[in-house]
């Protein structure tokens, strides 16, 4: 009997975007979204993997709260710290339980070779360390499968990461590529210009093309919408190139909402990153989150998570 791979999750967003990527790895296999709610009136087989969020529901009470035939497998999207698991890493542990050999070259497949590059949007609301380990977590695969995947940090210099390709000097900082102090001062003073991204950035630790650290800490936040906005425009232009296979992720910390509300509608994909679990019930925040989005594209992926839970 064929085997069928089951997520159940109670977010659809997240859902529907694992179980895009699990089709990559996974192409011969079934995959279906299951609600909580429909589990009493499931019936699984014995030969089906049961995927599910330990913070939704128990892998108990998937057992016991429905009809099965047989025992299926069951494998929670998160890993011993909390956090969600990779579909790379959830498509192992299928193949595991289904004794499933590894394919010889996963760049052989069809949706692989056809990728399209997107442009990411994090917008942190979180400290330093927990931002920077969800949007590792989170550009894991995108890193992976890229030619080239820019960073564009959109905050004070002072909250940026510090990369090796900076050195201190007694005039302060310099750069071994020309930076986002001098993109944004061309910008501001001839839009007309043809711009060569890749003249801007160089390769930090992370494998990310890095924008870098401005010159002065405020140059971006001083910066007006319009200027970060044709920024915004070159990269997806370059994203929604297919030949380039690349992306951008851009991380926003700090600039006011009327500002991210310009610069949101060209992203592919949106990540509201909160401090903790409880700050989404949080009135204050619900209110500016929801007053975002309602201007966002209907199409447009968005997420809201804490800084603990990661993503795909």
């Amino acid at each position: 009997m064929q085997s069928t791979v089951h997520v159940i999750d109670s977010d659809p967003a997240f859902t529907r975007l694992l179980m895009g990527r699990l089709n990559i790895h996974l192409p011969s296999i079934p995959i279906q979204a299951v609600r909580i709610d429909e589990l009493p009136n499931r019936t699984f087989c014995e030969n089906d993997v049961i995927l599910y969020d330990s913070k939704d529901c128990k892998e108990k009470s998937i057992v016991t709260g429905t009809a099965s035939i047989g025992h299926p497998t069951s494998i929670c999207l998160r890993d011993q710290n909390s956090f969600r698991r990779s579909a790379r890493t959830l498509s192992k542990a299928i193949r595991n339980e289904l004794h499933l050999s590894e394919p010889m070259d996963e760049s052989t497949f069809p949706s692989q070779s056809n990728h399209r590059g997107r442009l990411i949007l994090f917008i942190s609301l979180a400290d330093f360390s927990k931002r920077e380990t969800y949007i590792s977590a989170n550009t894991t695969m995108l890193r992976n499968t890229m030619n080239t995947v820019y960073r564009l940090n959109l905050m004070p210099g002072i909250r940026m990461p510090r990369s090796q390709f900076e050195n201190s000097t007694t005039r302060g900082i310099e750069r071994a590529a020309s930076g986002i102090s001098e993109l944004l001062l061309r910008l501001s003073g001839n839009t007309n210009t043809e711009f060569q991204l890749s003249s801007y950035v160089c390769v930090d630790e992370m494998g990310f093309h890095n924008f870098g650290r401005p010159v002065r800490s405020d140059d971006i936040m001083e910066s007006d919408i319009s200027v970060l906005s044709s920024l915004l425009m070159l990269l997806r232009k370059e994203v929604d190139e297919p030949t380039n296979k690349a992306s951008a992720v851009v991380v926003v910390e700090g600039l006011p909402f009327c500002k991210i509300e310009s610069i949101c509608p060209m992203a592919h994909e949106i990540h509201m990153v909160l401090p903790d679990e409880s700050s989404s019930q949080d009135p204050f925040f619900k209110n500016e989150i929801e007053s975002l989005f309602s201007h966002m594209p209907p199409h447009q992926l968005k997420f809201v998570n804490a800084s603990e839970r990661v993503s795909i």
